[in-house]
């Protein structure tokens, strides 16, 4: 496991390895309880865990560095989009959604142009 692979957040905001670590620390009553959750996130980093919500008030989550969308900066949970932009780049489903709603109304403003532009011929 090499935790640069890895981006670690709490709330949304990116933290180090470390405070991911102390974060954890604090939600657990005795040492021998940390330390077997400690062991029990090394193991799931190590077979692919994208997630680790250990409480109702404090999110922290745990995601591949190249499973992150490079345009909103947040994981991507199940499938990517390929980004309409270059057909190339992998990015979340929100937005891959974006995209396609910029794109429709770029369409509907282009035909409404064209619509115009052919009644003023007529």
């Amino acid at each position: 496991m090499e935790v640069e692979d890895y981006r670690f957040t709490k709330n949304r905001k990116e933290i180090t390895f470390d405070d991911f670590l102390l974060e954890i620390r604090k939600q657990y009553r005795t040492e021998q309880a940390y330390i077997q959750a400690k062991e029990e996130l090394i193991k799931k980093l190590e077979n692919g865990i994208y997630k680790w919500d250990t409480s109702r008030t404090t999110h922290l989550r745990v995601a591949r560095r190249n499973n992150i969308c490079p345009l909103c900066n947040e994981e991507i949970i199940g499938y990517p989009s390929l980004s309409r932009r270059d057909n190339k780049t992998n990015i979340c489903n929100k937005c891959g959604m974006l995209q396609a709603l910029e794109d429709f109304i770029e369409y509907q403003k282009e035909t409404r142009e064209n619509e115009n532009k052919n009644d003023n011929k007529s």
